[in-house]
């Protein structure tokens, strides 16, 4: 397994290659339909576009973290999101 420090990398690097595979596919698709060389030509599609997303990604994710933050009202998630370090420190002497 890989360290949890590497969460946002690993993220990253699954969101890019599922986003990148499954866009290229489609756009591929799109604009050549089903000739005979399209996997060939939608592997590399995938490749080059994998290439830009992953490192867009790395540099997007810690914005996007934010943007979230600002549009979910976090108050309304019940009281599993609510809970605070604090709270973890208070439950855990209680146990």
């Amino acid at each position: 397994m890989i360290s949890k420090k590497y969460q946002n990398v690993a993220f990253a690097f699954f969101m890019a290659l599922f986003m990148s595979g499954f866009m290229s596919l489609v756009i591929t698709l799109m604009n050549l339909g089903l000739v005979a060389s399209f996997m060939q030509i939608w592997l590399k599609s995938w490749a080059m576009s994998f290439a830009i997303a992953f490192p867009a990604t790395l540099l997007v994710t810690p914005a996007v973290k934010v943007m979230v933050k600002l549009v979910i009202n976090f108050d309304t998630m019940g009281p599993l999101y609510n809970v605070t370090n604090t709270d973890k420190a208070s439950k855990k002497q209680a146990i």
